[in-house]
């Protein structure tokens, strides 16, 4: 839900590309000593999206620095 509205508001024109770059990174980082669910939950999430091509090369990157790499 969080990354539809920052995409609306970027391709509506409500925000920059460097603001939209920074909330989209934002949103995926875990939370300071996250839980072995949390970790879980940001993996299958993020093997979907990378399949649907929901995030970008950068963002599973991200996403990867944080968790490991994204195989099912």
């Amino acid at each position: 839900r969080r990354t539809g509205l920052i995409n609306d508001a970027y391709r509506g024109g409500q925000i920059s590309g460097e603001t939209f770059r920074q909330m989209r990174e934002g949103s995926f980082r875990l939370p300071p000593n996250p839980t072995v669910q949390q970790k879980q939950q940001l993996k299958d999430w993020a093997i979907s999206a990378w399949d649907r091509r929901e995030i970008s090369q950068t963002e599973k990157k991200l996403i990867e620095d944080q968790i490991g790499p994204l195989e099912p």
